[in-house]
This record gives C-alpha cells, sequence and structure tokens, in this order.
C-alpha cells in the first residue's frame, strides 16, 4: 500500500466520517462480525435492529407514523418482518 492510500484509508476518511457524524467504520466492524456468526445470530440481530429502525421512524417521522397506523403496522412486534409483510 502506498503512503498516499494509507494516509487516506487510515487517516484521512475515519476523520471525514467523524466529522459527518457518521459511524461507518463502526457498522463495518459489526458487518464484518455478523460474516463469523450463524444464521440464527444474523436473523436475530436484523429482526433487532430492524426493530429499533421502525420505532425511530415511528417515534419521530410523522409521514412513517401515519403510513404505519394506516398499513396497521406494530412497531413493537417481536418479529417486524412478519409485520410489514
Amino acid at each position: 500500500m502506498r503512503l498516499d492510500e494509507a494516509c487516506v484509508r487510515w487517516m484521512t476518511y475515519p476523520l471525514h466520517e467523524f466529522a459527518r457524524g457518521r459511524q461507518t467504520l463502526r457498522e463495518l466492524q459489526i458487518l464484518r462480525g455478523l460474516a463469523r456468526q450463524s444464521a440464527e445470530d444474523v436473523a436475530r440481530d436484523a429482526n433487532r435492529r430492524l426493530t429499533h429502525l421502525l420505532r425511530f421512524a415511528a417515534e419521530r417521522l410523522p409521514f412513517y407514523a401515519a403510513r404505519f397506523t394506516q398499513a396497521g403496522v406494530r412497531v413493537d412486534a417481536t418479529n417486524p418482518i412478519v409485520e410489514l409483510l
């Protein structure tokens, strides 16, 4: 790896993402960890993350809160994928 590539990869990009308020590198670590887990663990983690995302949308975004109500989606469901289908 050339010096300029190393600077971008290990210094510039992480600082840029931090300044933008993004957690890209943290998410990348999570995804790499999921690659070593069983299918059941991956499905459980996907359900947990989707539930968190649905709750966030229902609590803070009136557009999606109204859509969820119209569609009868329960954001507290134990299996959010079934609720969305």
